[in-house]
């Protein structure tokens, strides 16, 4: 699904866009989170297995001064677990 995503983004966009599992996401892309330029990162939180580690990817990459752009269907959940001032946007998908 995220390689699906990812291809429709770039299409659409005509930019580059590069799509990785929460587990994944320490080993490579986040050493490409710049704070000069401030390097947009959107994430996908579901209220399911991955909610924890998907939360502490977000504090990684604002802590290296990312925009946040995080699109969610547990927005309580989420407020509830991360500080509101890391996330830039935040999409509330019933």
């Amino acid at each position: 699904m995220a390689k699906f995503l990812e291809s429709k983004f770039s299409q659409v966009t005509h930019l580059h866009a590069e799509a990785y599992p929460s587990a994944e996401f320490r080993h490579g892309p986040l050493s490409m989170v710049d704070d000069e330029v401030q390097t947009p990162v959107a994430f996908l939180l579901l209220d399911d297995f991955h909610f924890k580690q998907v939360c502490s990817n977000i504090s990684e990459v604002k802590g290296r001064g990312a925009k946040t752009l995080v699109v969610t269907n547990c927005k309580q959940k989420m407020e509830a677990h991360i500080n509101a001032e890391l996330m830039d946007f935040v999409i509330d998908v019933p």
